[in-house]
């Protein structure tokens, strides 16, 4: 069975933006505009959103199953807002979500009565309750599942969850809180009670879209993408970060946002607080998919071209300046909107970003010669990101044999059937390179079956299984990916060179390489960041990916925010670069010859 590979699906949303149009959309009626928050508005917005999440994803009634989540959250934050102290939040809360959680009680003093829909109708009537699989949110294939499932009496003792009549008492903030049922009773006419009230809707003109142009819709997003996030993100356990406190600042800078691109920054922010090397946000504003002929690295405390097609540049020349920007202020300025579990997926992503921009823009450099002297130069990006016709720095074939019976293999460019062609060269090698400096998008676990003599396994591929709020009783369910041996094998001296770069199923590969010992590992550090993406939709057409499963190295301990270290520490040198040396290749070669 082939080894696990993890992919990156929120890249194809890439493809879907240039449907959108390019330049930020213009205010439309019915927009309302950036208007600070008050200290009281802040605090309703905030229990608000976190009701928002507890109802969405954990109350089982067939109105809030059936809800749009994006317009619901739009008319709650104009409604909740408003409250003027916390009698007044609970009585408003508690009204607008009666259509969708009708037995949910909200409120600022004493305990209320429970409902008495939360009583049995008989013995043995059928419980109805929400069980998620990490969480489906919608949109599209995903390994992740969200559903409503039923028992007779009570629910199964592995849900960890009670009764109806045992609803779940949870503090809003704001001075409020709410007894929340996290099952319900159904019969043949649905849950109980039964109601046609029609769910909220927001205060706007019937031909009004949403846009980040307007200040609710806005505030809606960072509601509903905290609010998922606070459920459903494996690794709060192990990254430093106050997610209440992202909520107040995200709601803070929200409001206050002047436009769909201002708003961009500020749902990066946040989700760059989830230290997570697949957290971005995606929107049309933002259409960077293309870059200059050049790439370029971080060296010696200096931005290096590594290798470059355009603009007279040559490797070895040193940026000082981007768009009229100190090199390191442009760093600066766009590292707190990457998110990333490790320092070196934070510099190279950002990078990256640096590079990327719409077709034929001009990026404008300052750079210092390797050769001597400082130019001024504009090269155009007209090299597609996300296609076989990518860019890339200087490499051999992806397959060949670069010393006698020294085989190089580049395992970002093959595929499967690459591989096989390849197996009995590489089994009658002396020694094999594997470069895992990239992502490996079209091969799968070919690789170790020829490498391993007894069958293993891919690292521990954890889901959630999530019943109750606010992780609660949270456990894992672990997917298993095995790799079974397959003749000719791979026996001569072994390297896979890695660094900063490798994310994801990268690191699957890597992973494996670390635990089953099957060559040196040359070069740095891998990103920190493994496991299938989930992406959350909030309103304006804003997509929020992030790591939706828990990772773990095959002993169980902790990946995220680790990654897999070297064997051989190499780092390139300014004096390598310009001299065109590939310095971690050089190491591969002589750890391999024998």
């Amino acid at each position: 069975m082939r080894a696990k590979i993890n992919k990156i699906p929120v890249v194809l949303l890439w493809l879907l933006l240039p449907l959108l149009g390019t330049a930020p959309a213009l205010a439309a009626p019915g927009d309302e505009p950036a208007r600070r928050l008050t200290p009281r508005g802040l605090e309703n917005l905030e229990a608000f959103t976190r009701l928002l999440g507890y109802v969405r994803f954990f109350h089982p009634s067939d109105q809030a199953a059936a809800a749009d989540w994006e317009r619901v959250a739009i008319a709650g934050v104009q409604e909740a807002e408003k409250a003027v102290n916390a009698v007044d939040l609970a009585r408003t809360l508690e009204d607008f979500f009666r259509p969708l959680a009708p037995t949910l009680r909200v409120y600022a003093g004493d305990r209320p009565a429970l409902p008495p829909e939360l009583s049995p109708p008989s013995p043995d009537a059928e419980v109805i309750f929400w069980e998620h699989r990490g969480v489906d949110l919608g949109l599209g294939p995903t390994p992740y599942s969200s559903q409503r499932s039923t028992a007779r009496g009570t629910p199964p003792a592995s849900t960890g969850l009670p009764v109806p009549g045992q609803p779940l008492e949870v503090s809003l903030g704001g001075g409020v809180s709410a007894l929340f049922p996290l099952t319900l009773y159904r019969d043949a006419g649905g849950t109980i009670p039964h109601t046609t009230e029609p769910p909220p809707a927001p205060d706007k003109p019937g031909s009004w879209r949403a846009s980040g142009n307007d200040r609710a819709t806005r505030l809606a997003g960072i509601a509903i993408a905290w609010s998922a996030l606070r459920h459903f993100y494996p690794y709060f356990d192990v990254i430093p970060t106050d997610w209440p406190g992202e909520l107040r600042k995200g709601l803070t800078a929200a409001a206050k946002d002047r436009n769909e691109l201002a708003f961009l920054a500020t749902a990066r922010r946040l989700s760059a607080a989830l230290h997570d090397g697949h957290a971005d946000v995606f929107h049309s504003v933002r259409r960077q998919g293309f870059m200059p002929q050049l790439t370029w690295d971080w060296i010696e405390d200096k931005l290096v071209i590594t290798h470059a097609e355009a603009g007279g540049l040559r490797h070895g020349d040193v940026v000082l300046s981007i768009n009229g920007k100190p090199t390191r202020q442009a760093i600066a300025a766009e590292e707190p909107l990457v998110s990333a579990a490790t320092p070196q997926w934070r510099r190279w992503a950002t990078l990256q970003y640096l590079l990327e921009g719409e077709r034929n823009d001009l990026l404008r450099l300052k750079v210092q010669r390797a050769r001597g002297g400082v130019a001024n130069v504009a090269v155009p990006r007209t090299a597609p990101i996300f296609s076989d016709d990518s860019f890339r720095e200087r490499r051999p074939e992806k397959i060949s044999e670069i010393r006698p019976g020294i085989w190089y293999v580049d395992l970002d460019r093959i595929n499967d059937a690459d591989f096989r062609g390849a197996i009995p060269q590489l089994a009658a090698a002396r020694g094999v390179i594997f470069d895992m400096r990239g992502h490996p998008t079209r091969l799968s676990g070919i690789v170790f079956q020829h490498l391993m003599s007894q069958e293993g396994r891919a690292p521990i591929l954890n889901v959630p299984y999530v019943t109750r709020p606010d992780q609660q009783g949270i456990r894992f369910e672990d997917r298993i990916g095995r790799i079974t041996p397959a003749s000719p094998r791979i026996t001569g001296r072994v390297a896979f060179m890695t660094d900063g770069r490798a994310i994801s199923a990268a690191e699957t590969f890597m992973s494996i390489v670390e635990a089953y010992r099957l060559g040196e590992i040359v070069g740095a550090t891998t990103a920190g960041t493994n496991g299938n993406v989930n992406t959350v939709r909030f309103p304006g057409f804003y997509f929020m990916g992030w790591t939706g499963m828990q990772v773990l190295k095959h002993d169980g301990s902790q990946h995220h925010g680790v990654g897999v270290r070297p064997t051989v520490p190499v780092s390139r040198t300014l004096k390598g670069v310009a001299e065109g040396r590939d310095e971690v290749l050089e190491k591969a070669i002589e750890v391999v010859t024998p």
